[in-house]
């Protein structure tokens, strides 16, 4: 998921006071092949695909690339093309497990370059095979890559997080929990010293892999202008009275009460991304901290480690930690509460509750 895309209309956080029909098709859930935002992720997808396809099948030919340039790209090829069919699929596909052998439809797989007509009428592969191309990529692209080249690449710690996050889809929790347990002992990342930096600082302790977004690269107004109250009225989302309820639920001094909401009237909007540019997280290091504890718990690590991933985020949002929560039911209301506010208009909770 992506801040401003419609999985945020279909969450339950939002409310759309906007005009565009297709975000208004989104919200009332009632979608259709013309609904503009799925047609161009769908384009955009496959035309991204296709785009890494040529790159691969045409590598051989480059002649002036070193053995080392060759791996590196190919590791970013192979980790993009695995994201982008990944986020695809949990979008149009049903959950993993929704039956048994997973037969149900999941979306197109395309390895090889797509030239002319040849070629373009193929059927939906199963969300299992789906699956099994999206982690063959992205642990090849991990065998691939290092950390050495970051700030805006795909590295190697970035194919581990990634992979946890996939795991934690397919609620393969012995596989989430050790790809994101990998990513925790690393000591490479650690959350910000506030909450609004993991937003407004470029590349900072907490972000695994963002989009580097610069004056002459700036989309960030797509984005921006979803949330953030201007001289002319209100954002287009809003927050919801369900999002409101556990807002309101937050202790007083709670950060993100004020650096992730701000509150107009009667009305509340998100301003993690009210600013003129910066970059964009794809997955950040909290995030793993939330599939490692709920991995973990699913997992019967101790209930102690538990509380040390949820309280390690409590310290940064400024309010007391939890050493008393015990029992798995308590422990994952715990969790599911903290991910929603700090993961709020991050396009994650669609998928979580999937």
């Amino acid at each position: 998921g992506i801040p401003a895309a419609p999985t945020e209309a279909l969450a339950g956080d939002i409310n759309y006071v906007g005009s565009d029909y297709g975000y208004l098709e989104i919200w009332n859930q009632n979608m259709s092949l013309f609904t503009p935002q799925f047609r161009g992720m769908w384009e955009n997808t496959y035309r991204g695909i296709n785009a890494i396809n040529n790159v691969l099948v045409s590598m051989p030919d480059i002649a002036d690339l070193t053995e080392a340039q060759k791996k590196q790209i190919e590791g970013e090829c192979k980790f993009l093309r695995g994201v982008m069919v990944f986020e695809a699929l949990r979008m149009w596909g049903h959950q993993y497990g929704y039956k048994a052998d997973n037969s149900q439809p999941g979306i197109i797989i395309r390895t090889t370059p797509t030239r002319g007509a040849a070629g373009l009428t193929i059927g939906r592969s199963s969300v299992e095979d789906c699956y099994k191309q999206v982690i063959k990529d992205i642990k090849e692209s991990e065998d691939l890559l290092s950390d050495a080249k970051k700030d805006g690449y795909a590295t190697k710690s970035a194919a581990q997080a990634y992979l946890a996050r996939v795991y934690f889809q397919m609620n393969d929790f012995t596989n989430a929990y050790s790809y994101a347990d990998a990513i925790v002992k690393s000591g490479k990342f650690s959350l910000t010293t506030t909450p609004r930096d993991a937003f407004y600082k470029a590349f900072n302790s907490e972000a695994i892999m963002q989009i580097a977004i610069t004056t002459q690269t700036n989309t960030f107004g797509s984005i921006r202008g979803m949330y953030q109250k201007t001289a002319f009225g209100e954002p287009p989302f809003t927050v919801s009275k369900s999002l409101d309820s556990a807002i309101d639920a937050l202790p007083s001094n709670d950060l993100r009460k004020q650096q992730y909401i701000k509150q107009s009237g009667n009305t509340r909007y998100c301003i993690k991304y009210d600013t003129t540019i910066c970059n964009v997280n794809i997955i950040r290091y909290e995030e793993i901290l939330f599939i490692h504890a709920e991995a973990g718990l699913e997992t019967n690590k101790p209930e102690s480690e538990i509380r040390t991933d949820i309280n390690l985020i409590k310290k940064r949002a400024g309010i007391p930690e939890d050493n008393t929560t015990t029992g798995k039911a308590a422990l994952l209301d715990a969790i599911a509460k903290e991910r929603r506010i700090e993961m709020c208009f991050e396009g994650d909770r669609f998928h979580y509750l999937k």
